[in-house]
Parts: C-alpha cells; sequence; structure tokens
C-alpha cells in the first residue's frame, strides 16, 4: 500500500520555534524554526518513507470563512513571532528544495486543507493508499477511519518513533474519550480555549466526555435536557446555541475545492544546490555536509559552473547575504580562490623546518595541535608533524619574528612562540559580535562556506597511533589554509564596522597578559588543602550521623527521591513544592523549611555546602597542581557577552567568599617563598560607570566626595536628611535597588528578592529615577539606540547585537532590555579593567612582577609589599623606631588597608584644614584593619562615649563619618557610626601627640597612663620595648582607659562569662588587672568594670608574652 503524508507546516514551525528559540547564526538571524523544521521532514521521510508528500499552509484569521460565523474565532492569538517572521521565507524555501507542493486555499484553514486531501487520498480509486497527517491539534482525531490516521507532533517515544499515532477508534476514545465521529460534539460542549471556541460554560472535558457518550451526540443531550439537574441543565440551557456553533466552528471540511493530482505530489528529488545555499546561508553544518556528500556523489554541478567533484570548494562561493561585503570581490579574495587547490601541504621535516621557513613570507597563518604544526603563507603551506625528538626551539624562534594568524593565539604563546605582531581569529570573531558557536569550523562554514569536520567527530573512535600520517597532513594544513584567507575577510569586516580600534588596541593587546597569568599560575598550600579535606570529611561524617538521627534511618542523602520519602513521607513534614518526579528537596525548598525551625533541614543545608566545597575546589584542587604546585586556569577571553573573563579548568574566580569555609578555601592559595600576594580592585565600578556614562549630577557629587552611594541613595529614597540615621535596612534595600537599575529589574523581579510587595518596589524604583533623573534618560537612551541600530556599544567600543529588542513579544524584549543595559554598563567596567590590566602587564613585564588570579594581581618580593621609604617620608619622617613598628605592622596587615589609611587621612585633614600627626598613621591603619575584620566576623562593638564625642568633639566625629562612609563604599560593608566615634578619638589623640595650639596636653590622662604603664612593669619585672606595635596597642587603650576613668563613664558589661575564662586562662595578667583597680579606685574613687577587665587583662597578656622580661634592681637594691 503506498503511503502519503500530509505536513500541518505551521503547528511544525511554532512547534520547533519555541523549541529552538535562542539559536542563530553568526549574522544574527534566528534560525531555530528552520533547523527544527528541517530536523521534522527528515524525520517524516525516515520514518514514512512516502510516496506522496505535501505541505498545508494557514491564511491570515480575518480572511477565514469562520470568522464570519463568530468573530472572536482564534481573536485572542498572539501575532507570529517576529523570529518567526523573518524565518517564514527560508522555510518556504527548504519546502522547494525538497520539491514538495504547497496548499493554502483562500478562506479555509490548513485542517480544511488537510481533511480534503487526506479523504482524497483515502478514497483514491486508483490505489490503496494510507494517509498520515502530521500534526499537533488534537481535534484532527475526526479524520481517523482505518485509512487516515493522525501522527502527533513530538509525542512519541523517540527511541521507536518521533510521533504518537492515533489510528483506530480506541486510539481516538484513549486520547479524547469518544470516537471519532462525535469529536464536534465534544468540542461543542467543552469549546477550544485555543481557537476561541466557545462551548458551553462550566463543561469541561472530562464533563464533555460523560455527556456525549451517554446522550450521543448534541441533539440527544437536548433531547434528554430534563435528565440533567441543577447548575449543568442552566449552563446547558443558557448556552445552546454555542454548543451548536461551537460544533460546527470544530468540524473540520473535508470537501473545499481543491486540485488534487496525485502525480504532481509524489516525492521528487531534491534540489541539492538550493538546499545547500539556504542551509550555508542558515550556517546548519550537519545539513549542509550531508548535500555536499549528495552532490560530491551526484557530481552535480555547482550554480558557478564548478564542479564539486574535487572534494574541494571555492572559497567564497557559499557564502550568501554577507553583510558589509559588495558584488566585486578585492584582489586577495580572488588569488586566495585561485590559490585553493595550489597550496596543499607539504610534509617537512623539522630538521629542515628552519630554512624552509626563513625563506616563507613575513605574515604567516598558523595552526597546531597534537598531530602538530601547519605554516601557511601566500605561496607555500608546510607541515611539521610531531616528533618527541625534535628541537623546536629554533623553529618557535622563527615563528616568533612573524607576524601570525591563528585561532586562538594565547595557546601557542603559552608554548613558547612569543610573537609580537598577530591577528586572532577567534576574538576577530569575539568582536564582531557574532551570536553562533566560536569554534573554528564554525568560523571557516560561516565566512567562507567550507564544511570541515571538527577533530572529535573525525578521529574519536580512533587512536593517533591508527591516524596516518596523510589524514593527519591534511587535517592540519587545510586549517591553516582557511586561517589564512579568515584573516582577509575578519580584517576587513572588523575595519568596516569601525571595530578594529576595540580588537587592536583592547583585547588583542590582552592575550599576552593571560597567557603569562595561565602560564605562570598560582600557588596551593597541598598540605594545607590535605589538612582542611579532613576537616570538612569529618564535618561531613558528623552530619550525617545527626540527619540519621533525625530521621530515624540510614539512606542515601544524596538521592532527591529517598530525601524526599524520608521528610515528607516517613517524618511528615509539609511538603513546600512538588516536580514531575516527586517531591522537591532543592536549596530553596530546604531554606524555607530552615526558616519553619525544622533542624533537619539545616543540616542537609549545612551537608550539601560542604559536600560541594569539598568535590568543587579542596579535592580537585591538589590533583590539577603542577610539580611545583601552581594551578593553571584558563582565562577565556570571548566567554561572556558583556566581555568579561571567565575561568576554567579550573575555575578559581567563584571561590566562596561569604562564608567562612569558603574564606578557608582562599586560605589555601599561597606566594611562593619569599614572595608576596597583592590583588587590585575596584570598588563599586559598575556603579561608578553609570555615573560617568549618564552624567546625572547626584552620583557626581557623592563620588567626588567620596560618600558611600548605598547611604545616599537611601536617603532618596526614604527622604531622610543628612542628620537622620540610615538604618541597616534601608541601606541594603537602597543597595538592592541600585544594583537592580544596573541589570534592569522589574519591580516584579525587585519585590521578589527584596520580599516585599510590587507597589513597594515599583515605587521605590520610581523613586529612584525621580532622585537620579539623568540616570533613567541614560537608560533610555541605550534602549531607543539599541532598537534603531540593533546593537549597543560600551564607552570603548566593544559591541553585542540585542536580539528581540523590537520584538512584539512583551517578555523577550524586557529580557533584550535587559541585555542592553548590562552590556553598555558592566561591558564598560569590563573594558576598563582590561585597559588597567594591560598597563599593569606592560609597567611590569621587565621586572619581576608576575600577574595571577582573578581580575589582576601579582606577585612582588618580600620587602617590597609595602613602599617603607614611601610611607616614612609622608608619615613618619627619620624616627627609626616608629619606621620598625610600621614594618612590623605590614607584617600583619593587608597592604591595602595602607593606602586606604593614607587616603582617608588626606581626607580628614582636607576636612578639619590641618595637618594631622604623624603617629596617627600607625594607630589609625591597626584600628582600621581590626574594625573590618570585626565586622566580616558579625562582631559590633558599641561605643560608650559616643554622644559625648558627638557633643564635644563635633567637627572630629564628622571628620570620623567620612571615613567610616569611605570605608563601607571601598569594602561595601555598613559599619555603624559607632566606628566614626572610635575615629574621632583617634584624631584627638593625633592632637595631644602633636602638641597642637588648639589643645592642650591632657596631663591628667598622661598620669594614668605613665602609672599603669608603671604597674604592669613592675609586677612581671620587664622593660618595655617602645617600638613594638603590641606596646603601642596597649598605650592607646590605656589611654582611652584613661579618659574614661577621668570622666567616669563605663563600659557597658556584656561579657561576664568571657571574663570567668579569662580569669583561668590569663590569671597572671588579670592579677595585674586587680592592681591596677586597686591604684584607680584609691585615687580616682572609681571601680574598673567587667569589660574594661577583660580588654586589659587582653592587652597586657599580649605585650607580655614576648621576651621583655629583665633584671629591675629596686631602691633598696634588691633584684
Amino acid at each position: 500500500m503506498k503511503k502519503a503524508v500530509i505536513l500541518d507546516t505551521s503547528a511544525i514551525m511554532y512547534r520547533t520555534h519555541f523549541a529552538l528559540m535562542g539559536m542563530r547564526n553568526s549574522k544574527g538571524l534566528a534560525t531555530g524554526a528552520t533547523y527544527g523544521f528541517v530536523n521534522t521532514l527528515e524525520g517524516v521521510l525516515k520514518e514514512f518513507s512516502p510516496d506522496y508528500l505535501v505541505a498545508c499552509l494557514d491564511v491570515k484569521r480575518s480572511e477565514l470563512k469562520r470568522s464570519a460565523e463568530l468573530e472572536t474565532y482564534k481573536a485572542h492569538r498572539e501575532s507570529m513571532p517576529d523570529d518567526l517572521v523573518a524565518q517564514q521565507e527560508y522555510i518556504m524555501s527548504v519546502l522547494d528544495g525538497y520539491r514538495i507542493r504547497k496548499y493554502k486555499i483562500d478562506g479555509y484553514e490548513a485542517d480544511d486543507v488537510m481533511s480534503t486531501l487526506a479523504t482524497k487520498f483515502s478514497e483514491d480509486t486508483e490505489e490503496e493508499i494510507e494517509v498520515y497527517v502530521v500534526t499537533g491539534d488534537k481535534d484532527l482525531a475526526q479524520l481517523v477511519n482505518g485509512k487516515i490516521n493522525i501522527a502527533l507532533l513530538g509525542k512519541g517515544d523517540k527511541k521507536n518513533s518521533l510521533f504518537k499515532y492515533i489510528r483506530t477508534n480506541e486510539d481516538v476514545i484513549e486520547y479524547l474519550g469518544v470516537t471519532p465521529d462525535k469529536i464536534p460534539d465534544l468540542f461543542g460542549l467543552m469549546g477550544d480555549s485555543s481557537d476561541g471556541i466557545p462551548g458551553v460554560s462550566g463543561i469541561g472535558p472530562k464533563t464533555g466526555v460523560e455527556l456525549i457518550n451517554k446522550y450521543g451526540n448534541l441533539e440527544g443531550l437536548y433531547e434528554h435536557i430534563d435528565e440533567i439537574k441543577g447548575k449543568r441543565k442552566e449552563k446547558l440551557i443558557e448556552d445552546k446555541e454555542n454548543a451548536f456553533l461551537s460544533r460546527k466552528l470544530a468540524t473540520v471540511y473535508r470537501d473545499i475545492e481543491i486540485e488534487y493530482d496525485k502525480n504532481k505530489l509524489k516525492i521528487e528529488n531534491k534540489d541539492l544546490n538550493k538546499l545547500l545555499e539556504i542551509y550555508k546561508t542558515m550556517e546548519f553544518k550537519k545539513f549542509a555536509a550531508t548535500i555536499e556528500g549528495e552532490i560530491k556523489k551526484s557530481g552535480i554541478s555547482s550554480e558557478n559552473g564548478e564542479v564539486n567533484n574535487t572534494g574541494e570548494n571555492s572559497l567564497f562561493g557559499g557564502v550568501v547575504n554577507h553583510p558589509h561585503r559588495n558584488n566585486e570581490k578585492t584582489d586577495s579574495e580572488e588569488t586566495l580562490k585561485e590559490n585553493l587547490t595550489e597550496i596543499k601541504g607539504e610534509l617537512t621535516e623539522w630538521t629542515k623546518a628552519v630554512e624552509v621557513l626563513s625563506e616563507m613570507d613575513d605574515e604567516i597563518a598558523l595552526f597546531g595541535n597534537e598531530f602538530g604544526l601547519a605554516v601557511c603563507d601566500s605561496s607555500k603551506n608546510i607541515v611539521l608533524l610531531n616528533d618527541e625528538k625534535s628541537d623546536v626551539t629554533e623553529v618557535y624562534k622563527i615563528l616568533s619574528s612573524k607576524r601570525i594568524t591563528a585561532y586562538n593565539v594565547k595557546e601557542y604563546m603559552k608554548t613558547g612562540i612569543s610573537c609580537e605582531k598577530y591577528f586572532d581569529v577567534m576574538l576577530a570573531w569575539y568582536v564582531l559580535g557574532t551570536e553562533s558557536s566560536q569554534d573554528l569550523e564554525n568560523i571557516i562554514f560561516s565566512e567562507l562556506g567550507v564544511n570541515l569536520e571538527k577533530f572529535e567527530e573525525q578521529f574519536k573512535k580512533r587512536k593517533i597511533s591508527e591516524v596516518s600520517n596523510d589524514e593527519k597532513s591534511e587535517f592540519l594544513w587545510k586549517r591553516a589554509f582557511y586561517i589564512k584567507g579568515l584573516e582577509v575577510i575578519l580584517e576587513d569586516r572588523l575595519r568596516t564596522e569601525d571595530l578594529h580600534d576595540i580588537f587592536e588596541n583592547l583585547e588583542n593587546k590582552l592575550v599576552p597578559v593571560l597567557a603569562s597569568m595561565e602560564n605562570f599560575g598560582i600557588k596551593i598550600d597541598i598540605n594545607y588543602f590535605e589538612n582542611y579535606k579532613k576537616e570538612l570529611q569529618e564535618n561531613i561524617e558528623k552530619l550525617e550521623k545527626d540527619i540519621y538521627t533525625l530521621s530515624g534511618e540510614t539512606f542515601n542523602i544524596g538521592s532527591p527521591k529517598q530525601l524526599g520519602e524520608i521528610l515528607f513521607e516517613k517524618m511528615g513534614i509539609e511538603p513546600v513544592k512538588k516536580t514531575k518526579t516527586g517531591y522537591s528537596t532543592d536549596v530553596e525548598v530546604l531554606e524555607v523549611l530552615a526558616l519553619r525551625g525544622i533542624e533537619i533541614a539545616e543540616k542537609l543545608l549545612e551537608y550539601r555546602g560542604y559536600t560541594k566545597l569539598l568535590s568543587t575546589y579542596v579535592e580537585p584542587f591538589p590533583k590539577l597542581a603542577d610539580k611545583n604546585d601552581r594551578i593553571h586556569t584558563t582565562f577565556n577571553q570571548n566567554g561572556t557577552s558583556t566581555g568579561r573573563l571567565s575561568s576554567a579548568n579550573p575555575n578559581i574566580q567563584n571561590i566562596p567568599v561569604r562564608t567562612d569555609e569558603g574564606i578557608k578555601i582562599r586560605k589555601g592559595f599561597i606566594s611562593q617563598d619569599g614572595w608576596s600576594l597583592i590583588s587590585f580592585d575596584y570598588s563599586q565600578i559598575e556603579l561608578r560607570v553609570l555615573a560617568e556614562l549618564s552624567k546625572d549630577d547626584n552620583l557626581l557629587l557623592a563620588y567626588k566626595k567620596d560618600k558611600d552611594l548605598h547611604d545616599l541613595t537611601a536617603r532618596k529614597i526614604f527622604f531622610k536628611t543628612d542628620e537622620e540615621p540610615v538604618t541597616r535596612e534601608e541601606r541594603s534595600i537602597a543597595k538592592v535597588i541600585n544594583f537592580s537599575i544596573l541589570y534592569g529589574k522589574t519591580p516584579f523581579g525587585l519585590s521578589k528578592e527584596l520580599k516585599i510587595p510590587v507597589a513597594d518596589a515599583s515605587q521605590y524604583i520610581k523613586t529612584y529615577f525621580e532622585q537620579y533623573p539623568k540616570v533613567k534618560k541614560f537608560l533610555e537612551n541605550i534602549l531607543e539606540n539599541a532598537r534603531q541600530n540593533g546593537f549597543v556599544e560600551t564607552l570603548y567600543g566593544t559591541r553585542r547585537y540585542i536580539n528581540n529588542i523590537n520584538s512584539s513579544n512583551k517578555n523577550l524584549q524586557a529580557q533584550a532590555n535587559r541585555m542592553a543595559v548590562n552590556t553598555v554598563v558592566q561591558g564598560t567596567a569590563a573594558n576598563i579593567i582590561k585597559k588597567v590590566m594591560i598597563k599593569l602587564y606592560d609597567e611590569f613585564k621587565n621586572r619581576e612582577y608576575i600577574l595571577t588570579g582573578k581580575g589582576l594581581g601579582f606577585q612582588k618580593k618580600k620587602g617590597m609589599v609595602v613602599d617603607i621609604d614611601k610611607v616614612e617620608k609622608k608619615f613618619i619622617s627619620d624616627d627609626t623606631s616608629v619606621k620598625k613598628r610600621l614594618i612590623a605592622l605590614t607584617e600583619e596587615i593587608d597592604p591595602y588597608i595602607f593606602d586606604v589609611t593614607s587616603e582617608i587621612i588626606g581626607q580628614i585633614e582636607k576636612f578639619l584644614g590641618e595637618d594631622l600627626y604623624k603617629y596617627i598613621y600607625l594607630s589609625l591603619t591597626d584600628h582600621i584593619a581590626f574594625a573590618i575584620k570585626r565586622f566580616n566576623k558579625g562582631i559590633l562593638v558599641r561605643n560608650t562615649f559616643l554622644y559625648e564625642i558627638k557633643r564635644v568633639y563635633k567637627r572630629e566625629f564628622e571628620a570620623g563619618k567620612l571615613a567610616v562612609d569611605y570605608l563601607n563604599s571601598k569594602f561595601d560593608i555598613d559599619m555603624p557610626e559607632d566606628e566614626a566615634g572610635f575615629i574621632a578619638i583617634h584624631i584627638v589623640n593625633s592632637y595631644y601627640q602633636g602638641n597642637s595650639e588648639k589643645y592642650q596636653e591632657d596631663i591628667k590622662v598622661l598620669k594614668i597612663l605613665k602609672d599603669v604603664l608603671n604597674i604592669i612593669r613592675y609586677y612581671y619585672k620587664i622593660e618595655y620595648k617602645e617600638d613594638d606595635l603590641d606596646y603601642d596597642r596597649l598605650v592607646t587603650h590605656v589611654r582611652f582607659f584613661a579618659k574614661r576613668v577621668l570622666l567616669n563613664r563605663r563600659l557597658d558589661d556584656n561579657n561576664d562569662d568571657l571574663l570567668e575564662l579569662v580569669k583561668i586562662k590569663y590569671c597572671g595578667a588579670y592579677g595585674c588587672v586587680e592592681k591596677i583597680n586597686d591604684y584607680i579606685m584609691n585615687n580616682y574613687f572609681y571601680e574598673i568594670g567587667n569589660d574594661e577587665k577583660l580588654y586589659l587583662t587582653l592587652h597586657i597578656d599580649r605585650v607580655t608574652k614576648k621576651s621583655y622580661r629583665t633584671k629591675v634592681v629596686t631602691e633598696e637594691g634588691k633584684t
């Protein structure tokens, strides 16, 4: 029996469009629907092997006869998506290429055309024909009659079939509940919302099936309407007219006037050249390769008259509609085309390579892999196959002296080819903003129309020893040759599209920087990771036991199924959400349960956290280290659309930093002996970029004055004056809003993140734009330019094409809007970081500096971590003892803190209008370092004297606030104003130390200080080393303590339990404190509180632990 297949073209187009919606070629053209359509077509041919094949098409809704019956028929359907509209022409061309007859009849839907053709095929009098209608519409099951079958798209098991078949009455009943002839009656009752068929209100599929099976059809139902009771009867009577109209609308036409000449519908040979042209335009490599194979077998001539039976392709003939290329080819393109068959690879010995290479042009193309190396110039193409005995040094030296064109130049630099002039095909493709795959074979196919198999496709099932030298040679020389051809085209496109500057002066210049970073790597402490691994394993084992105890049994904690059964069935916990496979136990669910106070959920979250750290970082890192314990990651320059770098194998950019356990991993990264690690970063770079690009007055002023932008935004959106305090919650909300604006977050998205009503989120965003009006205008300009041009650019010219920016689909357009804004702001920030990396590398490359890590870090020999002399000249003068203390401080504190302190002191001096005494640099650096540590550990120290400081030292407190704002901005933290009070005291102390005219020396404070130090000295029989850092800390604390004594103010006693432990552990120091307490009571009638005793004990213990003990001779002459 012959087979006829009828295609529901619209159904296939829509289905494949939504399945492959993100697929595009390098020119930005949507290709998913076309690719899926071809795939489906090939599946149809393979599965059915039809004798007849026909495609049926829809007409516009307004032209349908059914629209005259019901004005709202299919009226609610959205218009065809823009990306699908753009592909319609190509899909129609595909049908032409397959020589499939297309049917479209005025006034009728594709369903009617398919039904009529199916009927004619099934009733053919000349031969028996089995008919298959390929569709997604369930109502077409009314056609099933023994000869007409339905093949439902996407419903097959995929192993044996792409389709679910409906062949018999039983199949229809299983699928819809009624026999084929009753389907229109069923739809008359339940309607079809997708087509706007109303049906009877309140009657769904279940009730509809029940009624039709009981009464046969609508007539039978209404004849027995009195048997129906209650609301159902009322609805049926009320919507009777709708029921019969809906049945009519749901009934397909089987007898419309249509040409039926089955001879014209027979399967014919494909138009191979037409299909090849489409596939190359759409960049369908797989399909193009198949067609090329068929052309080669058949010896069919290509469109330009050449016979493709040599296995070679025209270098430029396969590319159609290429942007920025006119019909006249350049001389260089013609030369390459003429030489295509001439510049084949010549197998060359390594021993002769130097001589051959010396005679080749200064501009060459290079391609290498585990097979060897191919080098191509304008007239020669040589291949050097790998040989373990070969010395590559001299060869690489000659290659380094030439201008090299290659794919991923960085990899060649890492092997030792240190070329200074180069053209990177991969980066050029990336800079051009292509959306398609960035592998070499795809670039060659997209630009040159030549289809080359990837290495893994060609050789994946073979060992290298099984590959012949000829095969290796051909694989290498072809790519070297086509890379040479790509240079001509890509460089021309870069210049034509005004992208050459960003390519040459940013992306290209970054290549040696990354090569150096990757080659050097970063050292890890293997022993540290081994010990941390044991610690994690112990924690995991303990948590496992706790989880088993809480659950009452052992089970596979890593199995979502078993875990779900334990939590929600055995333990009876109320489920949060379900998936198709059962209970969800993802992180979000466990967090919800933990908030409910369910202990096992907390343990599971901890368990997952530890196991992830172990499996993702702690175990793999040591295995990836080289013999020098260094890890060599790969920094992907083309890995993100915004221009940021990404890291892989391993990814060392996303190591956790917000948890103590994550920070422990970072401690495993170390410098080599005698060296130190230094890192560079920008504070709030993306918000600063926003300020610069938008020129918003409020933002610019905030950064000029080094204000905390999150605090400023909080004041703006919550309408607070400069005097009113901003709460931590308000600042956190402002911080989220600041970044939400950057990332184009909607009110709904913001409400979800802040867990607030959408109306509140909407009001926050509205207020933000009112307070920063130029930001709103700037963002609007970005989107307007994107809609006009189809792309956006960063400040420095990096371009990104924005698909769907003009889409009629609101969701797709919203996503495109976010991409546009993200690219401009984040992309500009990424450009800045790259520029700085290049400048630092140029500065350091001839010194003993090494680049490594996220963003940019470098290593420098110990002793040069902080420029002591430079610091000394600015703050210390020639005080030798202070210099020693400064050096001691640099051993304990991050060098970056010194720069921060320097900046803060400069701001304070400018604010106060006078210079601070030099010693404040030491004490303030020390204080800031510990304040940041305290904050990051969640320890908040209240300033007992805050009220007095604000009243007595108003200007110094304001200066302290400036410092705290600066720290909060720099480190993205939220220190309270208590810290501003502490910094104010440091400023006041600076006046005392410097004998400022504004303040007289406080004799009483100095007397207490002197007496307390003498008590400690005689109690421990020691002499102080006054250049010691711990001594300096003790003096600073006792000075503050003396002020509290004189003002009769006490610290709040919040640490009584801790003091009891300290008494035991540091009993000697505590005994000394009791002596101090006796002295203070007798002289100042002030009893030292417990917290005061605690702090004094700790300071005294630190300063006396060191080897300061010496003999002290009393006046009586006793030792």
